[in-house]
């Protein structure tokens, strides 16, 4: 799938997060799917969608862009005859508007395995890392692209230890320069800001 670059006008950095998110996706589970293991597991933590364009097929939206990508790989590998290859999607939103929007895209896609976590991130670990981690050898990749620094990071590091698989952590550096607590994060550590 191309971005449409016309859905990104004033959001040219999400053009560019998209852009890295699809091209990392298609090369991971192109190594994971044709050795590491049959199950891909697509976690997005922040979902949304906010501030996206195409309010039809959400195409400028992080879980959409991995649903496309994600099942396009596993549809090449299964027609080159790699069989029993799933991707499953587990999407976390807090926010009301969003949710709703979330829930009738998850919906509407009644061919995937798509799970929607109602609430905040940190309060859904639990249960997102059960529906991750009930497939033996099962991999999951972990995007995590909060709109500012609004997270309790020690669970969330936490729980992504236990998980097999890799994770993405995007955030503005001046939102944990600023995030008021007088000290900034880096992967679980406090330093000073």
């Amino acid at each position: 799938m191309r971005l449409n670059i016309n859905h990104y006008q004033g959001r040219e950095q999400s053009f560019i997060k998209h852009l890295f998110l699809q091209k990392y996706l298609e090369n991971a589970a192109y190594k994971l799917f044709q050795g590491r293991s049959p199950v891909f597991n697509f976690v997005d933590a922040f979902a949304g969608p906010w501030r996206n364009s195409d309010s039809e097929s959400l195409s400028d939206t992080s879980f959409a862009l991995a649903l496309t990508t994600l099942e396009n790989v596993r549809g090449i590998l299964t027609n080159l005859g790699h069989s029993n290859l799933r991707v499953r999607f587990r999407f976390c939103e807090k926010n009301p508007e969003s949710l709703a929007k979330l829930q009738a895209f998850a919906t509407s896609k009644t061919d995937f395995d798509i799970k929607v976590f109602s609430g905040a991130f940190e309060d859904n670990l639990s249960g997102i890392q059960a529906a991750c981690s009930d497939v033996r050898d099962s991999f999951t990749f972990t995007f995590i692209d909060p709109t500012g620094w609004n997270v309790d990071s020690r669970p969330i590091f936490s729980f992504l230890k236990d998980l097999r698989g890799e994770v993405l952590f995007n955030f503005m550096s001046e939102h944990v320069k600023s995030c008021g607590m007088g000290w900034c994060c880096d992967i679980g550590r406090a330093l000073p800001c």
